[in-house]
């Protein structure tokens, strides 16, 4: 019994890993993951995928289907600073 609740949701990773890739391909490459469950709720009640906000982020992250954080500060230089510089 376990191997085909197993094989069950080996298909449903799949399903969702196709929806995920190919929403991404149709919409923004970067979409938040908050956007993208509204977003495909519908189609996970279409093809009967029982799955939460928080368990749908678990997915994403276990998968490395995460948007990765971008820098947030800027490096500048000080250039009035007293050292000599080099020639």
């Amino acid at each position: 019994m376990k191997t085909q609740k197993g094989l069950w949701r080996k298909i449903d990773r799949q399903k969702l890993i196709t929806m995920v890739k190919n929403y991404r391909k149709k919409v923004v490459s970067k979409t938040g993951e908050i956007k993208m469950y509204r977003e495909l709720k519908q189609d996970f009640i279409n093809a009967n995928i029982k799955i939460g906000r928080n368990k749908f982020y678990r997915f994403l992250r276990l998968n490395i289907l995460l948007v990765p954080k971008s820098k947030n500060y800027i490096k500048t230089t000080n250039s009035k600073h007293m050292f000599n510089l080099f020639d």
